[in-house]
């Protein structure tokens, strides 16, 4: 089959070919853009050119205002008949609620950073008469950094049952416009040894304190103050502290077994493993040596484990068995705990 088309035949042509779904379908679809198209020309149309401002970084002690533009682009009132703020950090005010076709009203914000640190994202939203933007949302995003930042805030020692070098450090940092430079170092922290290091004069510092014993019997406490010539921070102060991560605690510490007559059902015993100073840690693996009775972990939360011992029937051939508990924990990466059967 052949066709000789002219070309101002083309469009009815190709109109024959279609099936007569496919027309339809492709009818109620012109049909619905035609309508939607009409219906714009009609309504109101919100347009902002900038819905999300950046303020980069700024310091924390200060509130940043912006003004949003926000544009009608249809033809008919635009109504904006609330505007609320994702946080009670932020307020919103508009200067008109309602802004005539091709004309622009201005949204005024003001984002108080007092207390930030770190990424900052807040949002308005705008509740409005366009029926495409009925909730237009519009965003203040950047970072907020403390006039003097400390990272972390503290020196702490966590001690395991042996360490080597035993170091910890923190970062200061000055983000203010006047210098700041360390006059003098003080502490009532004796069982560390302090220093202060210059990464950059007036604008950063590295505090390191290198614990000088291990063998700890209890927690310490203590106080870093370090002076300065800097008006608004003559006196900086960083807790210093050392704590002993402590043992794990098996219970019972002896697992005691009482022989059962024969034809009496299996029983099951549990041991219950805990860190005594709520230390995370994980269970690695369970074993009997040797291997005379059933044992597997039950269950484990962070700080204390469940062990399950059986099912079994207690025998002689039992007694002297060590159920061994392999652990994540520095100081205990095994823990031992005894069987031992007795006679009813």
């Amino acid at each position: 089959m052949s066709y000789n088309v002219q070309l101002k035949q083309w469009p009815l042509f190709i109109y024959r070919l279609m099936s007569v779904d496919f027309r339809t379908a492709l009818i109620l679809v012109l049909a619905t853009l035609l309508t939607q198209c009409h219906a714009a020309t009609n309504n109101a149309a919100l347009w902002c050119e900038n819905p999300v401002f950046d303020f980069g970084t700024r310091i924390n002690t200060e509130d940043l205002k912006h003004a949003f533009i926000l544009d009608n682009r249809g033809q008919a009132p635009l109504v904006v008949s609330q505007v609320r703020s994702g946080c009670g950090c932020t307020q919103a005010t508009m200067d008109r609620s309602t802004i005539p076709p091709g004309e622009s009203a201005t949204l005024s914000t003001r984002l108080t950073l007092r207390g930030v640190v770190g990424a900052k994202r807040t949002s308005i939203y705008l509740h409005t008469s366009d029926p495409l933007n009925s909730i237009y949302q519009l965003q203040l995003t950047g970072t907020a950094l403390a006039e003097l930042d400390l990272v972390p805030t503290a020196l702490h020692f966590v001690v395991p049952m042996d360490p080597t070098n035993l170091t910890v450090s923190l970062v200061i940092r000055n983000n203010t416009v006047t210098p700041l430079h360390p006059l003098t170092l003080e502490t009532n922290a004796p069982f560390c040894r302090i220093q202060l290091e210059t990464n950059v004069p007036g604008r950063q510092y590295t505090l390191s304190a290198s614990l000088l014993s291990t063998a700890l019997t209890t927690a310490f406490s203590g106080m870093v103050v370090i002076r300065t010539d800097h008006p608004t921070y003559p006196r900086i102060e960083i807790p210093v502290s050392a704590s002993l991560i402590r043992n794990l605690s098996p219970y019972p510490t002896e697992l005691v077994l009482r022989e059962i007559p024969a034809g009496r059902p299996q029983e099951n015993r549990y041991i219950i493993l805990q860190s005594s100073s709520n230390q995370a840690f994980k269970v690695l693996g369970v074993e009997a040596i040797p291997p005379t009775l059933p044992v597997s972990l039950h269950s484990q939360k962070p700080c204390w484990a469940r062990i399950k011992v059986g099912p079994m029937r207690p025998t002689d051939s039992m007694n002297g068995t060590v159920i061994r508990i392999c652990t994540d924990f520095p100081r205990q990466p095994t823990v031992d705990i005894p069987v031992k059967v007795v006679r009813p």
